[in-house]
This record gives structure tokens, C-alpha cells and sequence, in this order.
């Protein structure tokens, strides 16, 4: 978790930083404009996650190498059983689930 709150504290989301803290298991990020390189950033930081749940990532540009990584940062974290990633920019995102 300390990966993952790194990350939001640096790119300005200390809200859901200070949430995270707090015991929250939840993370919203829709709305954001995340784009693909920092989509792959948070990938990286939720490998070792153990704590977040749900992650919701709507409408935040995330591409389709970003959601590669977020779909391969699966592989890695059973702890998040809900991921939302709807209204992103990607198409082959079946593709991508079939890895």
C-alpha cells in the first residue's frame, strides 16, 4: 500500500492518499485524465497491494498499454476484485484479458 500512496500523494491526489490511510479499501480516480504513462505507474504500484479492493478508473484516457499493464497487474493481486476501466481509450481490451 505504501507504493500505491506514494503515487497519489506525488501526482496530487492527497485526498484519496489520506483515505487509503484511513483503512479505505476502495479507490475512486475516474475523471482524472490519468493517460497511459501514469496508468502504467499505477499498475506497477499495485503489484504488491494487499489491501485495495476496488479500483475505479473511468473515463481517464488510460490507452491500451496502460490497460495491458493493469490487466498483467492482475496476474500479480488477487486483493482487487472489482477494477472499472470503462469509457477508456482502448478497443482490444478482450485481447488483453485473455493474456
Amino acid at each position: 500500500m505504501k507504493e500505491l500512496i506514494e503515487f497519489l500523494e506525488k501526482r496530487g491526489f492527497t485526498r484519496q492518499a489520506n483515505s487509503l490511510r484511513k483503512g479505505d479499501t476502495t479507490l475512486n480516480l475516474s475523471y482524472n485524465d490519468i493517460g497511459e504513462a501514469r496508468a502504467r505507474d499505477l499498475a506497477a504500484s499495485l503489484k504488491a497491494n494487499n489491501s485495495l479492493t476496488s479500483l475505479d478508473l473511468r473515463w481517464n484516457k488510460i490507452g491500451e498499454q496502460g490497460a495491458k499493464e493493469l490487466a498483467l497487474m492482475l496476474k500479480d493481486n488477487s486483493t482487487i476484485t472489482e477494477l472499472n476501466l470503462r469509457y477508456n481509450n482502448f478497443r482490444i481490451i478482450n485481447k488483453l484479458l485473455n493474456f
